[in-house]
């Protein structure tokens, strides 16, 4: 498993360097193979590098019109989250019920956002998850 890590490590590092579209879409091939099977940590840490990558060199996919993941309904705290590091496409990478949903959604946000209230807020639903899963 390390030599995969390290190969993907290799991939990214060289990915970095390149300015040309044709040349990251190499990358991100030789990436997605690799990363077929892996961890969704390591899965959406990929993704991220490859969102920035294709926006870097100006070759982002267009995305289905009318896509939820373009459109933010208030505020400005996902502005510049790339869509699979939207707190939504995690929730579902992840499979997390609702308590777990929530208090990532605060913890993600909350030097965008609201600051230490949102902290509160994951702390109050951290504490429901604990009184809920105790009485298992």
């Amino acid at each position: 498993m390390k030599e995969c890590g390290d190969a993907i490590k290799e991939l990214l590092d060289a990915m970095r360097l390149v300015n040309v579209p044709s040349a990251v879409e190499h990358y991100v091939g030789k990436l997605h193979k690799l990363t077929d099977d892996a961890d969704p940590k390591v899965r959406i840490h990929v993704e991220g590098e490859i969102y920035a990558a294709r926006k870097r060199v100006g070759s982002l996919p267009k995305q289905e019109e009318g896509s939820p993941d373009l459109v933010q309904v208030a505020g400005a705290h996902y502005k510049d989250v790339p869509p699979e590091m939207q707190h939504w496409n995690v929730v579902i990478a992840h499979n997390l019920g609702y308590f777990e949903g929530q208090i990532t959604k605060y913890v993600m946000r909350w030097r965008k956002k609201n600051g230490i209230q949102d902290l509160h807020k994951a702390r109050h639903f951290l504490d429901k998850l604990i009184e809920s899963e105790s009485g298992r």
